[in-house]
């Protein structure tokens, strides 16, 4: 029993930082994933531990000889980062790695060296590990769904268009460039006008993508009345449930995707073009928290190539030739956080010789490096959603092409200083930051208001294209305020806004 309860001790113990992992980023990750890096983690350990039994002869040492280096393996770097936040020398490289070595040395020497009573060593373990484990499991949230379901009337004789919904994400609309960059978007709305698209005065209700997509899929709002953490997991439940996906059930619509904030592989009838065998975010950042850190870099290659297909998902793109298709794309650009230049030798696959060359700025762009970035991350979005409507209309002509930023560009207020300390700002002011592109080719004509939020565009294609009878909602914008989480909604009517 001794030998038993000695043999399973180094995974628990990975079990252990696995989960404390997943319940302190609860709703981000998936648990399926998370169990995945265990089960990698354990196989590489298990040869491993068989080796160290051979050589040390007593079972119960050599797996405390193999708890040392996993404890190691997973608090490196959560000390460095926390070394790092106080500025603190010892959390660099060259510091910390040779005294975790000697540590692990030292623990070594004493395992090894003295005969001290280890007959209750696993079970004391055991049970220690065990009761951690169920307290971190006591942080977990159960997944409970915000939107209520929405009724349809169905009429099965209307032949259902394919539809292709892109999403840049973070792309202004007209107003908001103007503000922020005093620039005009002319060659790519002459494009579209030229492609028989209509350009329309659009706006999100949110400022933040993971509100944004919800409640657009959903057709509703996300009030004051949500409690619920806002994370990447929420977001995919939400779309994968949304009202939505209900309704283009009902057509028997194949659904695909290319998205980081894309569906959970579990929607039926659905293909994700860009799925990964592992979440790409959970690798990075376990590796954060993890020895791992010390390949960061090469991690993020990684990481990078994946992230590209997104970018030429429409070459491999198979449509349905027996039912209709919807197709969810979802751009990591012009969004600022998108390193253009990081990836600049990747993108190979791009003919135009001129889209890295020297942009000529102007002086409000010119303010800060920040917007010729994402001025320079514009043009590149430009050549890609290009490259996807030629091929779109090359083969599916017929279809509707919806080209819908999540949220425009944030300015101040709404950015990295969205929460309780935001500064006092106008209903004018950030409603600015809330605008974004709506450009929609249809053959069958589709009646906008020359001013449309978010919320409002599947009620409108369902209304005039599948003839539903959906309220289109009043115009509502919210912030979610970070520090708070209240999900504060902005009032034409207040001369300041704030979080305070």
């Amino acid at each position: 029993m001794k030998k038993i309860l000695s043999f399973i001790t180094p995974y628990l113990l990975i079990f252990y930082f696995i989960t404390f992992f997943y319940t302190n980023n609860v709703g981000d990750f998936d648990f399926k994933d998370c169990l995945i890096i265990f089960f990698i983690i354990s196989g590489i350990i298990f040869p491993i531990q068989l080796i160290l039994q051979k050589i040390i002869k007593n079972s119960v040492k050599s797996d405390l000889v193999l708890l040392v280096p996993i404890i190691g393996f997973f608090t490196f770097g959560h000390l460095n980062l926390l070394l790092n936040d106080y500025d603190i020398e010892f959390g660099k490289y060259r510091y910390l790695l040779p005294i975790y070595l000697g540590i692990i040395s030292i623990a070594y020497y004493c395992i090894i060296r003295y005969d001290f009573d280890i007959k209750k060593i696993p079970t004391v373990t055991i049970s220690i590990i065990s009761i951690i484990i169920i307290i971190s499991f006591t942080n977990l949230q159960i997944y409970d769904p915000y939107f209520e379901s929405t009724e349809f009337n169905i009429n099965r004789e209307i032949m259902a268009p394919d539809i292709f919904y892109i999403v840049p994400d973070e792309y202004p609309g007209e107003k908001n460039l103007m503000k922020h960059f005093g620039m005009e978007n002319n060659d790519f709305n002459n494009y579209l006008k030229d492609h028989n698209f209509k350009i329309y005065e659009a706006y999100s209700n949110y400022h933040r993508t993971l509100n944004s997509i919800p409640s657009t899929f959903n057709m509703g709002y996300i009030d004051s009345s949500f409690n619920q953490k806002t994370n990447p997991m929420y977001t995919k439940q939400e779309i994968d449930n949304s009202n939505l996906f209900r309704f283009l059930k009902h057509f028997d619509y194949k659904i695909s995707t290319a998205s980081s904030y894309g569906m959970d592989n579990s929607l039926d009838n659905a293909k994700n073009y860009c799925a990964s065998s592992l979440n790409i975010d959970l690798i990075k950042n376990i590796s954060q928290t993890t020895v791992l850190q010390i390949f960061t870099d090469d991690i993020l290659e990684y990481i990078a190539k994946d992230r590209l297909c997104v970018f030429t998902f429409h070459e491999d793109l198979v449509l349905d030739n027996e039912n209709p298709n919807f197709v969810y794309v979802h751009l990591p650009v012009p969004h600022r956080d998108f390193d253009l230049e990081w990836h600049n030798d990747r993108f190979t696959f791009l003919d135009d010789e001129d889209l890295f060359d020297e942009i000529i700025y102007n002086d409000k762009v010119l303010e800060n490096e920040e917007k010729m970035k994402f001025v320079k991350n514009l043009k590149f979005t430009n050549s890609i959603l290009m490259k996807i409507i030629d091929k779109i209309l090359i083969e599916n002509n017929n279809s509707i092409i919806i080209i819908n930023g999540d949220h425009g560009f944030r300015g101040e207020s709404t950015n990295r200083g969205m929460g309780d300390e935001m500064k006092p700002i106008s209903f004018d002011e950030i409603i600015y930051d809330y605008n974004t592109i709506l450009a929609v080719f249809s053959q069958t004509e589709i009646d906008f208001p020359s001013q449309v939020s978010n919320v409002n565009i599947f009620r409108i294609i369902l209304n005039q294209v599948f003839e539903q009878e959906s309220e289109i909602l009043d115009d509502e914008f919210y912030l979610l305020c970070k520090d708070s989480g209240e999900m504060r909604k902005i009032k034409q009517t207040e001369d300041y806004i704030t979080c305070t």
